[in-house]
């Protein structure tokens, strides 16, 4: 896995969550609502009409996150490509004959 497709697959998940919010509580009734594994146990005793009335899971089910999503170190897989970079030599560089001078 390269370091642009890990960014671009975090980045996707984060687009794909913010696509179904709504700021105002009438757009936000009219959205088809859903349980999460944390509600799942109260709303299995009462009916899917009930589910739409009180639910305060609302759009469409959010995806669950991305492996290693929240980890706070850098992956040790991820390959960075360095033949796409072009390097000049230094005396081309004009921060590099300006600091000399």
């Amino acid at each position: 896995m390269t370091l642009i497709n890990y960014h671009r697959k975090h980045q996707q998940f984060l687009i794909n969550i913010m696509k179904n919010y709504r700021e105002k509580k009438s757009e936000r009734k009219r959205l088809n609502a859903y349980t999460c594994k944390d509600c799942e146990k109260y709303y299995s005793t009462v009916s899917e009409e009930r589910i739409q009335i009180s639910s305060r899971h609302r759009g469409n089910k959010r995806p669950s996150t991305p492996e290693h999503f929240w980890d706070l170190d850098f992956p040790d897989d991820i390959e960075i490509p360095t033949e796409t970079y072009t390097f000049k030599p230094l005396e081309e560089n004009k921060y590099y004959t300006q600091a000399k001078q």
